[in-house]
């Protein structure tokens, strides 16, 4: 069977690719919001009115925490929680320097 040597050094290439991806990465998956070591998310659906609450708590600073919120949609607490997690972990980085 006789084989291009351009299609053999893109296979080799694509090989070699992949294996330094994989040795080099152990997680694959990014850090997200819910994963802010400072950051503590409560996010849950109240089955009685199919709201959902959100309560955010700051470990660093109890200013920056936020009372219960309620949400009609998974989408819009999502969001929120999302958004204040952001902000928080943006200050807590900048009194890390």
């Amino acid at each position: 069977m006789k084989i291009k040597l351009s299609i053999l050094q893109e296979l080799i290439k694509e090989h070699v690719n992949s294996w330094h991806a994989n040795h080099y990465t152990t997680n694959n998956l990014p850090m997200g919001y819910e994963d802010y070591p400072e950051v503590d998310i409560e996010q849950y659906m109240d089955v009685n009115s199919k709201a959902w609450s959100v309560e955010i708590t700051c470990s660093f600073d109890d200013d920056l925490s936020e009372p219960k919120r309620i949400f009609k949609s998974e989408e819009d607490a999502s969001t929120y929680a999302r958004k204040k997690a952001d902000r928080i972990h943006t200050i807590w980085l900048s009194t890390q320097a």
